[in-house]
């Protein structure tokens, strides 16, 4: 059992399964909208960005409710890219 380090609630087991690296519960996430949910880890193979050799991360869009693969550079990296993955 995991626990929200801001509001010392119970953060649902769903989530922690969803984001590992959590630690915070979803009400409380949702008051930091700089901070965007992160899948944990990138697919195998896919862990450094082909453009500049820096770690890749997963990261999901609030937008189109998709999560997407790109730089750990991103949005910082004049070059950052997505690309598609499963």
């Amino acid at each position: 059992m995991k626990i929200c380090v801001k509001c010392d609630r119970k953060i649902p087991e769903a989530r922690v399964e969803a984001l590992p690296n959590t630690n915070t519960c979803v009400e409380c996430s949702k008051n930091e909208p700089d901070v965007p949910p992160t899948h944990p880890r990138p697919p195998k193979g896919r862990e450094k960005c082909p453009k500049c050799g820096h770690s890749t991360e997963v990261r999901f869009s609030e937008k189109y409710g998709k999560y997407f693969l790109t730089c750990g550079k991103w949005p910082a990296a004049s070059h950052w890219s997505t690309w598609n993955f499963k």
